[in-house]
Formats: C-alpha cells, sequence, structure tokens
C-alpha cells in the first residue's frame, strides 16, 4: 500500500495542484465531479459495451491523480483542524 501511495505522489506530486490543494469545500469537490462526469466519464462510451482499452488506461491515470489530489487536500484539512485546536481559548469559551 505504502508504494502505492509513494508511486501516486511521484506522478503527481504536490506541487502540482498548489491552487487546488487550497479549495477545502465539500460543494465545490462535488461540482469538480460533476465537471469531470460530464467530461470524461460518462463522455465517449456506450451503454452494454466494454469501455475501450484507451478509455480505462485515460480513466486509471485520471483517478491516480484525483487520489493524490484527495489525499493532499486530506492533509491540508488536518493541518487546519490541528491548527484550530493548537489556538488558545478566550475566557468566554
Amino acid at each position: 500500500m505504502v508504494k502505492i501511495a509513494d508511486d501516486i505522489m511521484n506522478e503527481f506530486p504536490k506541487s502540482k495542484f498548489e491552487k487546488e490543494i487550497k479549495e477545502l469545500s465539500p460543494h465545490a469537490w462535488a461540482k469538480e465531479g460533476l465537471a469531470i462526469s460530464n467530461s470524461f466519464v460518462y463522455k465517449n462510451i456506450e451503454e452494454n459495451k466494454p469501455p475501450s482499452p484507451e478509455y480505462v488506461t485515460r480513466g486509471q491515470k485520471f483517478a491516480k491523480e484525483k487520489i493524490a489530489l484527495a489525499g493532499y487536500r486530506l492533509a491540508e484539512m488536518i493541518k487546519e483542524v490541528a491548527r484550530v485546536q493548537a489556538m488558545p481559548m478566550s475566557d468566554d469559551e
């Protein structure tokens, strides 16, 4: 499992996603997913027929890229939670 993660991170380094990593809104992620569905997932594929080898190859690469982005976003969310938890509380709280 660690090797798979390392391979994905090497293929898709954090620096490739500088802007996307900062988007931490699940609503925005859902919109991204819908756009991906419309532009790739359901495009050029026929019902009840297997996808072409090119589609599968492209889909696997695309999935790895999205896995990398999700991992980087998760790390950013964990850092944000840790930052908030480390903040001193006021006397009112």
